[in-house]
């Protein structure tokens, strides 16, 4: 249930969840938020943030030992076991890929579209820190997780 974008010579891969749901019962579990990010495989903006939390030490440190750190890439072309119908503004849209399911998820939970997104929220599944956007920083980033 994970694929990402796959770096060889990178180590940290172990610590990373690509699956909303296994996220939220490791949270349950280990009883840590989660560190949402949702990104994609277009744009520089995704290619640096996700860079970033994997070899930024003191960020991979931060939101490993305080967090279940979850990627989640709307890109992902996995294909569903079960295809699901969902109702968006009236019409019916097919989810077909895992990608596709988490564009959905993070439209219809957080009423966003655009990666990267990176949220933080608790085991219910509530927002703990309003969500950052976009053009994401290390600084930013810095001071969204030591704030």
């Amino acid at each position: 249930s994970e694929m990402c974008i796959r770096d060889s010579n990178n180590t940290n891969e172990e610590f990373f969840i690509y699956d909303y749901y296994d996220g939220i019962q490791a949270s349950q579990i280990q009883q840590k938020p989660i560190f949402l990010l949702f990104t994609g495989i277009n744009c520089k903006n995704n290619k640096y943030i996700n860079e970033l939390i994997k070899n930024d030490n003191g960020i991979m440190k931060k939101i490993t030992i305080d967090y279940v750190p979850v990627i989640l890439n709307v890109n992902d072309r996995t294909k569903l076991t079960k295809q699901k119908q969902i109702i968006r503004n009236g019409k019916t849209l097919v989810l077909r890929t895992k990608g596709n399911e988490w564009a959905q998820l993070e439209v219809s939970k957080f009423q966003r579209n655009i990666q990267p997104l990176i949220v933080i929220i608790d085991s219910n599944e509530q927002v703990i820190k309003q969500p950052i956007e976009g053009e994401i920083i290390r600084e930013d980033l810095l001071e969204y997780l030591y704030d």
